[in-house]
This record gives structure tokens, sequence and C-alpha cells, in this order.
């Protein structure tokens, strides 16, 4: 919400101190809701000027006709309330929408190349040697990778046995049978209970009324869901 600050003055300056002030929804005679005052208060709407004519008042983000009136006059005026912090924030929450939506279409075509799923790593690690060479494989909660699903191709080539070679005072490490391809960014967790939850970029939680999206460390921000 923006505060608003302006003094109430006829065509000669003078201030108005009885002037009253109403807020409508643009081009209504709606007259808009959620006003506030310069404490963070309810304000009704209407409201009246000060004694110094100022007509100061905060309001949801968004354009509205204003209109001072005192006695045998009334003027209208339109106006926009943006919040650049509120409105940074709302880009940030858009933002984290659009790669959630965008995640989801690429783990469906992902989806479609899969040829087994494993729950764990370790599961997909004992029974990798039972499948062909270039499979892709999906691990749904890799314990490698924080929980998170990721895609592994395997590389099980036939051939002679194995031979690993002591190397001064230890063994080389062979290529693993599983090449990691990629991890899903997004992990699903359980709703935060404020928007300072613990959580990281890439964690979302689903309500009957919210999904939640961690902007950042510790930062969450919910989109309210409709109904189609």
């Amino acid at each position: 919400m923006e505060l608003k600050n302006y003094f109430a003055q006829n065509a000669n300056g003078d201030i108005l101190p009885g002037a009253t002030a109403a807020l409508f929804l643009p081009g209504s005679t709606t007259l808009a809701s959620g006003l506030k005052d310069a404490a963070g208060a309810d304000l009704a709407n209407p409201f009246a000027a000060t004694a110094d004519g100022l007509l100061q008042f905060a309001a949801p983000n968004g354009t509205y006709d204003l209109t001072v009136s005192v006695p045998g006059r009334s003027y209208t005026v339109r106006i926009q309330c943006c919040d650049v912090a509120e409105s940074i924030s709302a880009a940030q929450s858009a933002a984290a929408v659009s790669q959630a939506y965008s995640q989801v279409a690429q783990d469906a075509a992902d989806l479609a190349k899969l040829q087994k799923n494993y729950a764990t790593y370790a599961d997909a690690m004992a029974d990798v040697w039972n499948l062909a060479s270039g499979v892709i494989v999906r691990v749904l909660a890799d314990e490698t990778r924080g929980g998170r699903s990721a895609w592994y191709r395997t590389l099980t080539p036939s051939g002679e046995s194995l031979v690993l070679d002591f190397i001064a005072g230890a063994y080389s490490v062979a290529e693993s049978p599983l090449v990691f391809i990629k991890s899903q960014d997004l992990r699903l967790v359980s709703v935060p209970a404020t928007s300072a939850s613990a959580g990281t970029p890439g964690d979302v939680a689903l309500s009957t009324t919210y999904l939640y999206v961690a902007v950042a460390t510790n930062t969450w921000r919910r989109v309210a869901l409709s109904t189609f």
C-alpha cells in the first residue's frame, strides 16, 4: 500500500479544513475498501481533512478516483497507488510461479523418455547392471541430491571385467554406471507456517487454497488458487 498526502485547497491556495474525501473504484460510484491511515489503522471511506487541510491515506495498489468535496464544490481526480516494494514482491512471485509451471512442462517431456523409476539412488545402483547402457532412469527421492528427484543415463557397456589400477597408494575410482543428467529444481514440502519459515529456493508447497513458493532462503510467497 502506498501512503498518499494531499492538501485540500481552493483556487486561491487557501486550505480547506472542512473538506471531505472519498476514494472510488475508477469510473464508478463504488467506494474503495481497505484504506489505512498513516499509522496503519483502518480508515473510513469517506474521510475528512485535518485542521491543516491534509488528506492522508493509504490504499491497496491500483487506480482510483479521488473526490474532494466542500459545500458547493466537488472535484474528482484519477490517482494511482503503487507501493514499489509490493510491486517487486508481486513480480518475484509471478516469476516463481512461472518457473514452477515451466518445470512441470519440462518434467512431463522428460517423463516421456523414462524407462524406469527408482525410489532412491541406492535402489537404482542396486539394479543398474540389469539394464542396458543408455537407458534413462529417474530417482524420485535422490539422497545424494538433497532428496530431490534426479535423472540419470545408465553406462553399463559390455566387455572385459573391471580392473582398478593401484596408484600412489590407492585404487583409482571407476566411473559411475549412473551418469547424472539433471535434477528437479522444485521440491514439494510441507505448507510453511509463515512467510519466514525454513525453505530454500525451489521449494514449493500446496494447500487447498494457496500455492507456496520459496523465492529465497527462508522467504516464502503464496498465490491464491482459483476454480475453473
